[in-house]
């Protein structure tokens, strides 16, 4: 679970959504993989109840890694490192999550993100 929760900037009315049954709650902003998937829900779900998770169309905030893969250009494919709760530039085990909106500096601890939608 996430300690800094993902923010929505824009594009509620376009997001593309899927269906989510969480077996333990899920906070707002949270992100979630399932195998290559990254969604983020942009309400709470309870667990055991139907939500959504917001997979695409649009754009926001997340944690980022300072640390290896700190420096992000615009444009630049993301992705999600779960064991920290931060995006990233480094591939490695990761999952795609999006793109970088916007150029953000090795020292500056979020990114705005363009989700991909279900990138694997």
């Amino acid at each position: 679970m996430a300690t800094d929760n993902a923010q929505l900037i824009r594009g509620a009315s376009t997001a593309l959504s899927i269906n989510y049954t969480p077996s333990v709650a899920v906070a707002e902003g949270e992100v979630v993989v399932q195998g290559t998937m990254v969604g983020i829900a942009a309400r709470a779900i309870a667990a055991g109840e139907v939500g959504n998770l917001t997979v695409g169309g649009s754009v926001w905030l997340l944690p980022k890694d300072i640390a290896s893969g700190g420096t992000v250009t615009a444009g630049q494919q993301l992705y999600w490192d779960a064991s920290n709760s931060e995006c990233t530039n480094i591939a490695s085990s990761h999952n795609k999550i999006g793109k970088a909106e916007k150029a953000s500096a090795q020292a500056t601890t979020t990114v705005y993100v363009v989700l991909d939608g279900i990138a694997s």
